[in-house]
């Protein structure tokens, strides 16, 4: 098997199982709203995220959302943080699953995106 190859069967591997990140940092979410409160919106917005996991499961072969789901999770843990505290917010994780997922299985270029903005928007929470 060539390094090609292996790069291959490890990237399907990798896109077979990506649809379950967002359900399990969604999970991680719950966790972490349960235990400190939250307002109803937090709530909306982890449900977002799950709903878009539970759909890349089920639509697997229907429509590829990988673009979507990574984009809505930069956005919508942004927010998170922004409300949750800043720098020192538990939904800081999600941004390292962000970064460690994502730009193997987009295109180039929303790779480079993705790991362009991560930094940018996580300076932009520094008070």
């Amino acid at each position: 098997m060539t390094k090609f190859q292996k790069t291959t069967v490890m990237q399907t591997q990798i896109a077979r199982l990506e649809p379950l990140v967002p359900i399990a940092i969604s999970i991680h979410g719950v966790l972490m709203l349960s235990l400190r409160g939250a307002q109803p919106w937090h709530w909306y917005t982890i449900g977002i995220i799950a709903l878009l996991g539970v759909f890349g499961l089920l639509a697997r072969q229907v429509v590829n959302m990988v673009g979507v789901r990574a984009f809505c999770i930069l956005a919508l843990g942004w927010l998170l943080m922004l409300t949750t505290g800043g720098t020192g917010s538990f939904f800081l994780l999600w941004y390292f699953v962000l970064v460690s997922v994502y730009p193997l299985l987009l295109v180039r270029l929303q790779g480079i995106v993705i790991l362009t903005a991560v930094p940018i928007l996580y300076i932009m929470l520094i008070p």
